[in-house]
C-alpha cells in the first residue's frame, strides 16, 4: 500500500483500536461490512444522491484495514501515538510519562474519548479523496504492481468513486482508461472489480457517461465482452456497468443494442449457468432488459423479433418465485405496448400453455400455504404472484379477442 495511503490508515486505525480496546465498555462497534451496489441495486436502483464525504473516508478506510495487517497496523498506530505524546509533553514542559506498551490499552474511558476527538481532528488534515485517487491511479499505472495490489486499488478507488463528484473528477484525473483497460485483464477478479468501479461512477451519473463514452466510445463493446464470461462474478459486475449506463438513458441504450447488446442479454436468460449464479444472473439480465425497453415504445418490434419472449417464457419454468415474478412483469410490460404483434409473437412460443400451468402451480401453493397455516407474508407474496398471472392471462384473452374482431372485419 502506498505511503499516502498508509498514513491515513494509521490515525484511523488508533481511532478504532482505542475506541474498541476493551470490548465491553463502551458498546463495541465493528466494522460494518460494505453493501455491493450490485445486488442492492439488481431491480430498481435508488437515487444517487451526494453521500457525505466523511461517510465515503470512514469506508475507504475500513477497506484499507480489512485488506492490510492489522496487528502491524495497529502497533505503528500506538508508536505514532506514543511520539505525538512525546511531543506535547516536550512543548509544554512536563515531565515526560512512560510511553505504553505495544498493543496495550492504557487510557480511561475519558482519555479515550477525549484521544478520539483530536484523531477526528486530525484526520480533517489528512489527504483529500481528490489526493487519494490520484493515489490510486498512479498504482494502477504502475507496470510493477501486483495482482494483489491492483485489485485492493480498484476496490479503494470503487469506494471514492460512490460520491457522485469523485466520480465526475475520473477524467480529469485520468482514471477512466487505467480502470476501463483492466477489463480486459487476464485475471477475472480485476475484470470484475474494474467493471464495478465503471458501474458505480456510471450510477444515475450522466457526466460520468459522457464523459466515458467520449474517452472510449466502444465502452459498450467491451463490456458485452463481460456478458459473455464464463466467470460468474466478471458477467455480474459486467451486468451491473452495463445497466448502471443505459438505465433512463435512451441514447446510451440504443448505443447498447446497436452491437448485439439484446441478444447478448437474452443469452444469459436463456441458458442456465452451471452455477449457483444463475438465478441471479438471469434476473439481472432481465432487469437490464426491461430498463432498456421502457426508455422507448418504438423498441417493441426489436424485442418481439429475437428471442425475447421465448426467454421471458421460459423463466416462468425457473422454480424460484421473484425470478417468476419479474418474467410476468416483462410479459404484461410487452401487453402494455398494445402492439399488435406482441399476442402474435407469445401465442407464437404458447404463451398461454405456460401461464396455466404456472397459474394452477402458484394456487397449489397458496392452497398449501394456507393448509400449514405457516408465514402469512409468504402465502400474501404467493397470492399477489397468482394474480399477476391471472392478470396476464386476461390481458391475452382480451388483445386476442380484439385481434380476432380486427381479422374479421
Amino acid at each position: 500500500m502506498r505511503p499516502r495511503l498508509l498514513l491515513l490508515v494509521a490515525f484511523l486505525v488508533l481511532n478504532v483500536f482505542v475506541c474498541t480496546s476493551g470490548g465491553s465498555q463502551g458498546g463495541g462497534g465493528g466494522m460494518v461490512p460494505l453493501g455491493d451496489p450490485a445486488e442492492e441495486a439488481s431491480d430498481q436502483e435508488k437515487v444517487k444522491q451526494k453521500p457525505d464525504p466523511n461517510e465515503s473516508m470512514e469506508k475507504l478506510l475500513h477497506w484499507a484495514i480489512e485488506n492490510s495487517d492489522h496487528q502491524a497496523l495497529r502497533d505503528g498506530a500506538v508508536q505514532a501515538q506514543r511520539e505525538q505524546q512525546q511531543q506535547q509533553q516536550q512543548q509544554s514542559g512536563e515531565a515526560q510519562a512512560p510511553a505504553p506498551e505495544m498493543g496495550q490499552d492504557v487510557l480511561p474511558p475519558d482519555e479515550r474519548r477525549a484521544r478520539v476527538q483530536e484523531l477526528s481532528s486530525m484526520m480533517n488534515s489528512q489527504p483529500s479523496e481528490t489526493e487519494l485517487i490520484k493515489e490510486v491511479v498512479a498504482m494502477l499505472e504502475d507496470p510493477e504492481l501486483s495482482s494483489e495490489d491492483t485489485l485492493q486499488a480498484l476496490e479503494a478507488l470503487q469506494v471514492l468513486v460512490e460520491p457522485i463528484d469523485n466520480a465526475n473528477d475520473m477524467k480529469v484525473l485520468g482514471a477512466i482508461s487505467p480502470v476501463v483497460d483492466l477489463l480486459k485483464a487476464e485475471e477475472g477478479t480485476l475484470r470484475a472489480a474494474a467493471a464495478y468501479v465503471v458501474g458505480t461512477a456510471a450510477s444515475n451519473n450522466p457526466r460520468f457517461q459522457l464523459d466515458l463514452l467520449e474517452v472510449y466510445p466502444d465502452i459498450f463493446s467491451r463490456l458485452r465482452q463481460l456478458l459473455l464470461d464464463s466467470d460468474d462474478e466478471v458477467c455480474n459486475k459486467g451486468l451491473y456497468a452495463v445497466g448502471s449506463l443505459v438505465r433512463n438513458q435512451r441514447d446510451l441504450s440504443h448505443t447498447f443494442l446497436a452491437g448485439g447488446g439484446l441478444g447478448h442479454l437474452e443469452s444469459l436468460m436463456l441458458i442456465p449457468r452451471a452455477s449457483q449464479a444463475d438465478v441471479r444472473i438471469k434476473r439481472k439480465a432481465l432487469s437490464v432488459a426491461m430498463d432498456i425497453f421502457q426508455v422507448d415504445d418504438g423498441l417493441v418490434p426489436l424485442f418481439l423479433g429475437g428471442n425475447f419472449p421465448q426467454a421471458l417464457l421460459q423463466l416462468l419454468q425457473v422454480p424460484n418465485l421473484d425470478l417468476q415474478e419479474k418474467a410476468l412483469g416483462g410479459l404484461q410490460a410487452l401487453l402494455h405496448s398494445r402492439h399488435e404483434p406482441v399476442v402474435q409473437a407469445l401465442r407464437a412460443n404458447r404463451a398461454e400453455e405456460s401461464l396455466m400451468k404456472l397459474q394452477s402451480q402458484l394456487a397449489g401453493d397458496v392452497r398449501a400455504q394456507q393448509a400449514e397455516s405457516g408465514d402469512d407474508d409468504s402465502e400474501s407474496y404467493l397470492s399477489d404472484v397468482l394474480h399477476l398471472c391471472s392478470s396476464v392471462l386476461g390481458m391475452m384473452a382480451q388483445q386476442s379477442g380484439q385481434s380476432a374482431e380486427r381479422t374479421e372485419l
